[in-house]
């Protein structure tokens, strides 16, 4: 009979297996004018991780060129947007490959309330004089996620967003769209 007196190392949970990232949509329609900020968490990791889903942290919203304009949004389970979670019972399904996507909609407040496109310069588009486009801004965004109480913390890489802000929505029948998910067609 063969016996094995070697001893397996203490599991330890792993420390990189989730990463995340932010990134910045700017959405222009008959009904919206804002920022959708998008906080992607992925697990890198072979294995499936399923518990009680934290989804606590902090995000921040900072104009590059006067970094003292800064909107902090809390992050918290009802930013969920996408992925195995579920709201009642806060369970976290994630396997190999999985994405969690938070979701926060920014509508250009800063953290003392006042509006951050007060800072922007418009002028008024040539082809369309009815409506104004601000010159290109850039932010900065930053996150950091508790995603489960036995994980690190996520900390997403910061991430640089521009916009031009359009002032009105101008039905396309009296001007022409914009194509908003790509600025440089349209910025002044």
């Amino acid at each position: 009979m063969i016996s094995c007196e070697e001893s397996l190392p203490p599991y330890q949970d792993p420390t990189d297996a989730l990463t995340g990232s932010v990134r910045g949509r700017y959405t222009y329609t008959a009904t919206e004018n804002n920022v959708k900020i998008d906080i992607i968490i992925v697990n890198t990791f072979d294995e499936t991780f399923e518990a009680e889903g934290i989804l606590e942290g902090r995000a921040t919203i900072t104009l590059q060129r006067d970094q003292s304009v800064v909107k902090t949004v809390d992050i918290t389970p009802s930013l969920w947007a996408n992925g195995d979670y579920n709201p009642a019972t806060r369970v976290l399904h994630m396997d190999p490959g999985d994405t969690l996507r938070l979701m926060y909609t920014w509508f250009f407040d800063d953290d003392s309330g006042e509006d951050v496109r007060d800072r922007f310069l418009y002028v008024k588009q040539p082809s369309c004089t009815l409506r104004s486009i601000s010159l290109e801004e850039a932010f900065f965004l930053r996150a950091n996620v508790k995603v489960y109480d036995k994980a690190p913390e996520v900390a997403a890489p910061q991430a640089l967003f521009s916009i031009c802000h359009v002032d009105v929505w101008i039905p396309p029948q009296v001007c022409l769209s914009l194509d908003v998910e790509e600025p440089r067609s349209y910025c002044p």
